[in-house]
């Protein structure tokens, strides 16, 4: 029996150097297969623009390139697979043999210590033992290969933020979505030496306008993210009614949210289903509230002449059948539908027309006029924030200046120079004879607040 477990540490080791090895080699694996599937996905999810500057062989190399080291990487593991189990096997059948021999020996020794039956009874038990032994170095490499994948979505997970929707208390009643921000300082986690915000104190009162203006990367659209509690600020609160967002239910929180960012969310499915996505199975929306929601968010003229299906127009992957306007409107209709208390607006209106930007902002300050709603809004464009009742300018993650417009000019501060660029700059196009030649207007050439 000594001799035969001889083995076993050597079968122990090999399997154990071999479990480590393959699970670093998994580890990449996973990793290269989720980078081909990283440029698969920026290829379909740009198509036009790949067709557009006729990068497909490209995307094709860097695809193929990919899959290709995760293949090769493949190939090791399974050869080195295959070189473990066969060392294990040549050592189970040298066990084997050194068994049978020695047994051997002492059958025909004849001193009655061991007969024949005794050694093929002995040959069967150690037969079923090493069965078992290899059933278990499957298990533990397979367990090693699937922790290989499993350190990938683990670090993933390790990096979102804790934030557990379903905890905490409902939103007291009736809502008046009043928003504060008291200190909130904010960074990434990927950049903690790098803070976002620092000190922003804002408030948002109930029924308000309150526009926020500076320049690109300033943390305005971090701020919406924190409103919508997509991350947690690293000091400070942000509250909603007065209650910290950390102690309210997430879940009721957005039921009296609606948010339009810059880059709008289209899912493959109709028209229809993503002008009423999220409003609930319970919602009794009709198609013509959908049809009201449209026509306020002037989509519907552009819906119908999609063609014949209208409403139930299929809009392809990431709604690449449309334009940046059409989805944009859609994705306005969607707030609109909902009916919420307080709209946040990350640039809502930037991708449209000076004409449809006029019917849409007529709608949202339809909505405004009664102070039964608030609206937080992200603008670079002065004809949106100038009718707002507070204007924040958002300076290097800080609240330079707030107050109203007329205020704000006669501070003669960064508001004030930033709206003296765009009236510059409006006035040079109209000298210059060419607004009205390009389409631009009063709207599509006010861009400096964000340069």
């Amino acid at each position: 029996t000594v001799r035969a477990f001889t083995t076993v540490l050597p079968v122990s080791m090999v399997t154990q150097r071999y479990a480590k090895w393959s699970q670093r080699l998994n580890r990449e694996i996973f990793s290269k297969l989720g980078e081909a599937s990283t440029v698969a996905n920026d290829a379909l999810g740009n198509i036009r623009t790949v067709r557009a500057f006729s990068t497909e062989p490209a995307e094709i190399h860097k695809y193929t390139t990919k899959t290709r080291e995760a293949m090769q990487k493949g190939v090791r593991d399974a050869v080195g697979g295959a070189g473990s189990y066969a060392l294990n096997n040549y050592l189970d059948l040298g066990a084997m043999v050194l068994m049978l021999w020695y047994g051997g020996v002492i059958v025909m020794s004849g001193d009655g210590s061991l007969t024949a039956g005794g050694l093929i009874t002995y040959q069967l038990y150690w037969n079923m033992l090493q069965s078992s032994f290899k059933s278990l170095q499957n298990v533990i490499t397979s367990f090693t290969r699937a922790a290989g994948a499993a350190q990938r979505v683990l670090s993933l997970m390790d990096s979102m933020p804790d934030i557990d929707p379903d905890a905490g208390e409902p939103c007291a009643q009736p809502v008046r979505a009043r928003l504060a921000f008291e200190g909130v300082e904010f960074a990434y986690q990927m950049r903690p030496d790098k803070p976002v915000l620092r000190g922003v104190t804002l408030d948002v009162p109930s029924g308000a306008v309150v526009a926020l203006v500076g320049k690109s990367g300033g943390g305005k659209s971090t701020m919406v993210h924190l409103a919508l509690r997509f991350y947690d600020p690293t000091a400070g609160r942000i509250t909603f009614d007065g209650v910290d967002l950390k102690q309210l239910n997430l879940r009721d929180v957005h039921r009296y949210m609606g948010v339009v960012s810059q880059e709008t969310q289209i899912f493959a499915q109709d028209i229809l289903y993503n002008v009423r996505y999220g409003v609930g199975d319970d919602a009794e929306y009709t198609d013509e509230d959908v049809i009201a929601a449209c026509k306020a968010a002037s989509a519907h003229d552009f819906i119908v002449g999609l063609g014949p299906e209208g409403y139930r127009t299929r809009v392809g992957e990431r709604g690449v059948r449309l334009s940046g306007g059409q989805k944009q409107r859609i994705a306005i209709a969607r707030l609109l539908l909902r009916k919420p208390r307080m709209l946040l607006l990350d640039e809502a209106t930037s991708a449209l027309d000076a004409e449809s930007e006029a019917s849409v902002q007529g709608a949202l300050d339809a909505l405004t006029s009664s102070r039964n709603f608030t609206i937080l809004l992200v603008a670079h464009r002065l004809s949106t924030v100038i009718n707002a009742d507070k204007i924040a300018v958002v300076d290097s993650g800080c609240i330079a200046e707030q107050g109203p417009h007329e205020e704000l000019l006669a501070q003669g501060g960064i508001y004030a120079r930033l709206v003296s660029k765009q009236l510059a700059k409006r006035a040079n196009l109209i000298e210059d004879g060419t607004g009205a030649s390009a389409g631009a207007g009063t709207d599509d050439v006010v861009d400096a607040l964000a340069e």
